[in-house]
């Protein structure tokens, strides 16, 4: 808990009345260790307010209060979001005076307008928090988006250098292939022929529409190590 601050009490007609004590005094009443006003402290976090003077209280408490003049106090506590969050002081530095019921209720009315501002900050505080949180995360995550965006990036570029690479090879293989002087067949596990080149028609004198689709195991037969190729029906011995 805080105390918030302490208000030594004055009429605005005394305000060009200083004396050089009262000069003085007013400086260290912000230094008071409110510690040891233990008998006014107790009854706050009740939310109940304390009306005291410095003939009511016991001797030992009143050196204190006797040091900084001060002759009557009033604590009202403060609470923010129903939890208790400090206190405000009005001392009385000229005569012991008790607040009346009515001074003390407007007074109340001030300072819970004042815990309403503070618990008004706070959630201030608490939303800028989680907005700069939330902004933070959206950030890191758009960070980590832009990471995978340009992972994916080199991947396809590295895909389509290699879809390139390997469609020129097989334009390089296929030229090769077409171009053999070497009869060339490409055949399934079964012996069906897949692709063949020229030479494979000029070398079983067909033309490529009757080799298309059809099996090689139709034209070419092995018999006792040797092997034939069949041509119009006809076979003739290769070597």
């Amino acid at each position: 808990h805080r105390d918030l601050h302490s208000f030594p009490t004055r009429r605005s007609s005394d305000l060009h009345m200083k004396t050089p004590v009262e000069k003085e005094t007013w400086p260290e009443l912000a230094k008071i260790s409110f510690q040891n006003f233990d008998i006014m402290l107790s009854h706050l976090p009740e939310n109940k307010v304390v009306n005291e003077i410095f003939e009511n209280l016991p001797a030992h408490k009143k050196e204190l209060w006797k040091k900084h003049g001060i002759l009557s106090a009033l604590v009202v506590p403060v609470f923010v979001s129903d939890v208790w969050y400090g206190f405000l002081v009005f001392h009385d530095l000229r005569k012991e005076k008790k607040r009346s019921e009515e001074e003390i209720w407007f007074i109340k009315r001030a300072v819970d307008m004042l815990g309403a501002y503070l618990e008004r900050e706070s959630m201030l505080k608490k939303l800028q928090a989680a907005k700069k949180n939330l902004s933070e995360q959206v950030a890191a995550r758009t960070k980590t988006l832009q990471e995978l965006n340009q992972m994916l990036l080199i991947e396809n570029e590295e895909k389509a250098k290699l879809a390139e690479e390997l469609r020129k090879r097989e334009e390089s293989y296929r030229v090769l292939f077409a171009s053999s002087p070497v009869a060339n067949f490409l055949v399934s596990s079964n012996g069906d022929i897949l692709e063949f080149n020229g030479e494979a028609c000029h070398l079983l004198n067909v033309s490529s529409e009757e080799l298309n689709r059809k099996n090689l195991q139709e034209w070419i037969m092995l018999d006792k190590g040797k092997k034939y190729l069949y041509s119009d029906g006809l076979p003739y011995e290769r070597a």
